[in-house]
């Protein structure tokens, strides 16, 4: 059996950005954006507002995360979405920190010093890879989610690199 080749990178294109999420349509973070104008309206607003970066094996979109880089003021960035397939299997925890790690140097060329996620409380798995790439809790909470972030000046220690 063969290696896949990887590929991360980020999205500029709307149509690339659409294919990833044909790709990933059935998650529940797209549940509402099921006819092509709120497709083109996602899509606008995800490329005009933010960056999308994604994972690909073999030319194949494993997982993408899309982050808000607009609050200048704050310097702080906010993940709308982080998706990955569950084709991946044991391969999901190297392939978030791969995503993760292009998307926090996307964001640090932006300006940005922070990023700042919405995770579900029932998702163990996901806090424990978060907690792994330096989310810290904030004490902030709804019923359903926790939030969590990152710092740039701590991710460098965390990821075993000089800052």
């Amino acid at each position: 059996m063969s290696k896949a080749q990887v590929d991360v990178h980020e999205i500029t294109s709307k149509e690339e950005f659409k294919v990833i999420l044909e790709k990933f349509k059935d998650y529940e973070f797209l549940h509402d954006v099921t006819d092509d104008d709120k497709i083109n309206a996602y899509v606008e607003k995800q490329l005009t507002y933010g960056h999308v970066i994604a994972e690909y094996h073999d030319d194949d979109p494993v997982g993408f995360i899309s982050f808000y880089d607009n609050d200048k003021e704050n310097k702080t960035g906010y993940i709308s979405v982080f998706a990955l397939s569950d084709e991946l299997g044991f391969m999901k925890g190297k392939t978030m920190v791969r995503i993760a790690l292009e998307s926090f140097k996307v964001a640090k060329d932006c300006g940005l010093e922070k990023i700042r996620i919405e995770v579900d409380k029932e998702n163990k798995v996901a806090r424990k890879l978060y907690e792994h790439l330096g989310f810290k809790y904030t004490g902030e909470e709804t019923d359903h989610s926790l939030f969590m972030l990152v710092g740039f000046d701590s991710l460098a220690s965390v990821m075993g690199k000089k800052k």
